[in-house]
């Protein structure tokens, strides 16, 4: 009579090493290359066109336009804080390391420039978010052109390359408004920027 043989039950094991490092890689990808959205200090519901203007990386300052405000934001720190400096000479301000550093860490410019450091202290205090009452735009006391002027002084002098403008404003903004920093831009001879725009699928 034969004797029954016991199953040889085979472990099956799947090694999970190489899968591990694969998503571990991917969400690493995934998380240096991504932007977060950006939190701004004035709502801008930007006119629908296609195909979509996208903002660059690089060489770009931003001005925001909404609700009779205009706010700017220059994107390269180095730019950024050498453009500070040359309007702290202009307007007889200093600004000590702390204070450069506070401004280097609030991107967007939005307040006149005797109120500027005490909007940037708040910048980082999530509790405030203070609702900043825009640059001055027109009239003698025209701080957006000396903004836009000395961050264009700056990007030419660190990266030898023109500052490329770029405009976000809002689909309600009046017109005159508008046709009033374009006219600023213009005195400058800056006659080449761009109009950021939303697509139908998408909301900025």
């Amino acid at each position: 009579m034969n004797k029954l043989r016991p199953l040889l039950v085979k472990n099956i094991a799947v090694d999970m090493t190489a899968m591990c490092d694969v998503a571990m890689l991917l969400l690493c990808f995934f998380i240096f290359t991504g932007r977060f959205k950006q939190w701004e200090p004035m709502k801008i519901n930007m006119p629908v066109a296609a195909p979509r203007i996208y903002e660059p990386n690089d060489n770009v300052a931003i001005i925001y336009l909404a609700t009779n405000r205009a706010m700017f934001q220059i994107l390269d720190n180095n730019v950024r804080q050498q453009t500070l400096l040359a309007i702290g000479r202009k307007y007889h301000i200093k600004f000590s390391a702390d204070e450069q550093t506070e401004f280097l860490n609030s991107p967007i410019i939005g307040a006149p420039i005797c109120q500027l450091k005490q909007y940037d202290s708040q910048y980082m205090d999530w509790a405030i978010r203070p609702d900043r009452p825009g640059i001055p735009y027109d009239g003698n006391d025209c701080q957006l052109s000396d903004w836009i002027l000395e961050s264009r002084r700056a990007q030419q002098q660190l990266n030898n390359l023109p500052l490329r403008i770029i405009i976000k404003a809002d689909k309600d903004l009046e017109y005159p408004f508008l046709k009033r920093i374009i006219a600023i831009l213009q005195n400058q001879q800056v006659n080449h920027f761009s109009l950021l725009t939303a697509s139908n699928n998408r909301d900025i």
